[in-house]
């Protein structure tokens, strides 16, 4: 459990920085640009742990496991991670983001019925009702600037849980290493390709003040943060990795503060603490009363 505390903690941390300091670059980079050169470098970082661990496992590369981590990569980042940093470019804050996109634990329990067969109950329908009064009391519903983010958030939420249900699921065949290795060359090969296709000129827009946004992001957040949050998913459960995502909005208002310059509000802080009940309520094992989402 040591490990598995470890690996938390440090993803936490990592993917705490990621709409801070993808709101740094928003304006100079493209989301679908800033998401493919990310991704294409955070494959890069975990493609020396994939080979390590394909070597140790005795895995056979063939067609059908690199079609299924392709299909995995295009509705992650393809599909997920542009609309998260399409959500960033538009909204005036990223706090909001941070904490709409946390309710992506919530999602993958109801997700795991169909795919893994795990069973939901109440608990799981009190914990979706605790996040959604989050995410109104994130969002300016009033002024109605922040729902267009707001709604490309819960979007990129919903399909990063798919995401993180269908790795689950890959990973009794196939090492963690390698699926998001995979996945994310796959996914930013294809964003990439895109941008090529649309005649962007990928060089005019990494300088001096875009590339130590990027190499962060690409390096530390995908790679190491990915790398981490995975390894704590293969030694444990998808419970446990999902507390992440409930350490990530006790995080995020200060990480903004720090980076971007701007002071929480009261309602980010109350978004934040029912954000924090639903995945709680979410991940708290039936009959465990002394510790959350942990299942051995």
């Amino acid at each position: 459990m040591k490990n598995v505390f470890i690996c938390i903690i440090l993803t936490s941390v990592l993917f705490t920085t990621l709409e801070p300091v993808g709101k740094l670059i928003a304006e100079d980079v493209s989301p679908m640009l800033i998401t493919a050169i990310r991704f294409l470098l955070g494959g890069l970082v975990l493609l020396w742990p994939a080979i390590y661990a394909i070597r140790k496992e005795k895995l056979k590369i063939t067609a059908k496991l690199l079609l299924k981590t392709a299909l995995l990569g295009v509705v992650m980042v393809c599909g997920a991670m542009v609309l998260l940093q399409q959500a960033i470019y538009l909204s005036a804050s990223p706090a909001v983001v941070a904490i709409v996109f946390s309710t992506n634990s919530v999602f993958s329990m109801l997700l795991a019925r169909p795919i893994l067969r795990e069973k939901i109950g109440r608990r799981h329908a009190v914990a979706f009702a605790l996040c959604m009064c989050g995410i109104l009391s994130g969002a300016d519903v009033t002024g109605g600037v922040s729902i267009p983010p707001v709604l490309l958030t819960g979007l990129a939420a919903v399909i990063f849980s798919l995401y993180t249900v269908l790795c689950k699921k890959a990973m009794t065949d196939i090492p963690g290493a390698a699926v998001t290795c995979f996945s994310f060359l796959f996914g930013g090969g294809v964003l990439m390709l895109a941008q090529a296709m649309m005649g962007v000129e990928v060089g005019r827009f990494i300088n001096a003040e875009t590339l130590p946004s990027l190499l962060y992001l690409g390096v530390a957040v995908t790679g190491a943060g990915f790398w981490s949050y995975f390894k704590a998913l293969d030694l444990s459960t998808a419970f446990n990795a999902s507390l992440v995502f409930f350490i990530k909005p006790v995080l995020t208002p200060f990480a903004v503060w720090i980076i971007n310059g701007l002071p929480p509000g009261a309602n980010i802080f109350v978004a934040s603490a029912l954000v924090i009940a639903g995945s709680i309520v979410a991940t708290k094992q039936p009959g465990d009363r002394t510790r959350i989402g942990t299942r051995g």
